[in-house]
């Protein structure tokens, strides 16, 4: 093990010499021309550590500009957000304590509504010759807000459009563009006239300089980036363990099982549409040629996914999963639940001379009879739910198309499940019959309550490795 202070931090933010990478983003923000700008991301890469890196060098180097860093989270109402505001002012006061100075004193009314409480510091600035940078941290609790008090967030959009010498930069994950359909305003809409910025993962220059910070083995250097493509979290992680543990056969299946990274690729999925979410799926089951996404809405979405980090480029014109870690996710997800997989109005119903195919995946087909079977319901439509997939021959269920029914209460799950897929294989019309699948059926029939699960496992099993010899 390494006695030295490990250097890599997964989940803090970080500023100065801790700082890697963003410097054509942050040339962008401190640069821009615009009011208000926003930045886009996913959960853990790094908005936090961006808006911190930019309040330090606006507080610590010279100039006009005075930054603020604001952050929203927890907020929930008007007063929350004057609470949360107070506070940013108070640790801003306690960190850069000469630069408040230079500022003059700034009275609060801890009453007053939080953009009156920005007008009054905007003007103290100004007349100290100081413009106003507010960064905020956050900005989807806006959501939440903005439910509660839509004209206040009116007023609050305002302040942020109207001002000359504030600048607003907010970031957020991809949930604030729904903003506008969850909060009514009676003006503009709260994001307009704010300019939009996707912060994605690590450049293959910036990962490399992270990881050389702490590491001097080129080759795990090199590993860290194909599996992890630059996502910020997953190489800090993977170099925080591998700095710990220098043995990559053991270190990559302790991170593939490592609670806390599931979880954030999990929180980062479930923020996308289910339309996005769709186009990550079909890339994993093998529709990853750019041409192959021909539809305009295609477009934007493998766009949007890719500046984010879900999506990234293998060569010039095929799509791959944002990283490694990603990979394996999906393809857990996948194993897990047949219905899983994206549905698509093209793909064919499966029929007769999909017969072998079906006996393939006949435990997947199991997994999702199960699946429903534990929720208490069974499958009143079957033969008209499942597809084949055009892109990778998986056999699916439809959602759309289910109906359920509850389901005999008298069976467990799984010996609900095997009716219903005993059912669903005896609507194929077959002249030939394995002894196998004849098995399957009279054990289902006559003695289901005498066997176990597993002794159903290991025969379908046995049906699926002799469908696939035909």
């Amino acid at each position: 093990m390494n006695v030295h202070r490990n250097p890599f931090s997964a989940g803090s933010w970080v500023v100065g010499p801790h700082f890697f990478g963003r410097k054509t983003m942050i040339d962008q923000l401190v640069h821009s021309n615009e009011n208000c700008e926003w930045v886009i991301g996913k959960r853990r890469v790094g908005k936090t550590s961006l808006l911190r890196e930019i309040e330090r060098r606006f507080n610590q180097e010279p100039g006009d500009k005075f930054a603020l860093f604001w952050d929203i989270q927890g907020s929930y109402d008007e007063e929350g957000l004057t609470d949360s505001l107070i506070d940013a002012l108070e640790d801003s006061q306690d960190q850069y304590p000469d630069r408040w100075e230079a500022v003059g004193e700034t009275d609060v009314e801890e009453d007053a509504p939080c953009y009156q409480i920005l007008k009054k510091l905007m003007r103290r600035f100004q007349r100290n010759q100081f413009n106003l940078v507010l960064l905020i941290d956050e900005a989807e609790e806006f959501i939440t807000i903005g439910k509660k008090n839509p004209v206040f967030l009116g007023k609050l959009r305002k302040f942020f459009q109207n001002n000359q010498r504030v600048r607003t930069i907010i970031t957020s994950t991809p949930r604030l563009e729904q903003i506008h359909k969850e909060v009514v305003i009676d003006t503009s809409p709260f994001l307009h006239g704010f300019n939009a910025n996707y912060l994605g993962h690590f450049n293959q220059e910036a990962a490399s300089e992270l990881l050389r910070s702490g590491l001097t083995d080129e080759q795990a250097i090199h590993e860290i980036i194909v599996r992890t493509n630059g996502n910020p979290y997953e190489t800090q992680l993977f170099a925080k363990h591998f700095f710990e543990n220098p043995d990559l056969e053991e270190v990559l299946p302790q991170l593939e099982a490592n609670p806390s990274l599931i979880q954030v690729i999990e929180v980062n999925f479930d923020l996308l549409s289910e339309e996005e979410q769709d186009v990550v799926k079909d890339v994993f089951c093998g529709k990853n040629h750019l041409a192959e996404f021909e539809a305009p809405s295609e477009k934007i979405m493998v766009s949007k996914l890719l500046q984010l980090g879900f999506l990234s480029l293998a060569t010039e014109n095929q799509l791959q999963i944002g990283s490694y870690f990603h990979t394996q996710w999906l393809s857990a997800k996948f194993d897990a639940s047949p219905s899983f997989h994206a549905p698509q109005k093209s793909d064919p119903i499966v029929d007769a001379g999909q017969f072998h195919l079906t006996l393939q995946q006949i435990l997947t087909l199991y997994k999702f009879f199960l699946e429903i079977g534990q929720d208490g319901f069974r499958c009143l439509n079957s033969p008209e739910i499942f597809k084949v997939s055009a892109i990778d021959q998986s056999i699916y269920p439809d959602r759309t198309r289910l109906q359920l029914a509850q389901r005999n209460q008298n069976l467990l799950p799984w010996q609900s499940a095997l009716t219903d897929l005993a059912d669903f294989l005896r609507g194929f019309q077959q002249e030939e019959r394995s002894w196998t699948l004849f098995r399957l059926f009279q054990l289902v029939e006559q003695e289901l309550d005498q066997h176990n699960e597993s002794d159903f496992l290991d025969l379908m099993m046995l049906i699926s490795e002799e469908a696939g010899l035909k």
